[in-house]
């Protein structure tokens, strides 16, 4: 694993939970009002699909401060919320084998840095990924989202499910597209918090692509992510990932 600017985790504590939850609750609830926080007076915004998903946060290695996270749905437990929200061809589309990418954002932290993106000037359907489309300060906010994306590709691979599904606004799509990541439509667009689309990619591709645009470039990289349960173990995580 490169010793870049950003540290991407796997969230596999309590104490890790309780800061993508937290992070997740500032968002989503006080800043984008997506979800009523007095649901939440434990300020921990959760849901019914959290039993089955795998946390990550990204933070700066410098300063230790959380800059994003997300979530990873995986396949086998409750059904997807893409497969809820959208009319999908599922006839074609092994879903035992699709992870689906989920509650994705970047904190506070990074968007006071770059007033010229605030979410607060934003419309609520527009203001998840709306500031990641800006040309100003652009880098920032895409090298974080690159490494965060590539973590959680790379956390498929391994664990040998090779599709991710993506239920984005078409401002985000076109945000991946420029990453090289390749997105297949898989279902009409519909409106829920905003237009969204339901793409389906290759985990294996998004890795490889996202890989090479972090100049790794050979397809063989250290794994791009760490564990916090064995951070905290003291145990190296720095073994090398290949990408056949």
């Amino acid at each position: 694993m490169s010793l870049g600017q950003y540290e991407v985790i796997v969230a596999d504590t309590q104490a890790a939970r309780h800061i993508h939850h937290r992070l997740r609750y500032e968002v989503f609830c006080l800043e984008t009002g997506f979800e009523d926080a007095s649901r939440f007076p434990d300020q921990q915004e959760k849901d019914e699909f959290d039993d089955n998903a795998v946390p990550f946060l990204v933070r700066c290695r410098h300063t230790g401060a959380w800059l994003a996270t997300a979530r990873l749905l995986l396949p086998g437990g409750k059904a997807l919320p893409i497969t809820r929200y959208c009319n999908l061809n599922t006839r074609t589309i092994p879903l035992d084998r699709m992870a689906e990418l989920s509650r994705l954002l970047i904190t506070a932290h990074v968007r006071r840095r770059h007033p010229s993106s605030r979410l607060g000037r934003l419309t609520p359907s527009s203001r998840q990924f709306a500031y990641l489309c800006g040309r100003r300060h652009s880098i920032h906010t895409a090298s974080i989202l690159r490494e965060l994306l590539r973590a959680m590709a790379a956390y498929g691979v391994e664990r040998d499910i090779p599709l991710a599904a993506f239920f984005i606004t078409p401002a985000l799509a076109r945000i991946l597209a420029r990453m090289q990541i390749e997105l297949t439509v898989m279902g009409s667009a519909v409106h829920h918090r905003g237009l969204r689309v339901p793409f389906l990619s290759s985990a294996k591709q998004v890795y490889g692509s996202l890989t090479r645009l972090a100049n790794s470039g050979t397809g063989t990289d250290a794994r791009p992510y760490r564990s916090e349960a064995e951070l905290q173990r003291g145990l190296d995580n720095e073994k090398i990932y290949y990408v056949n």
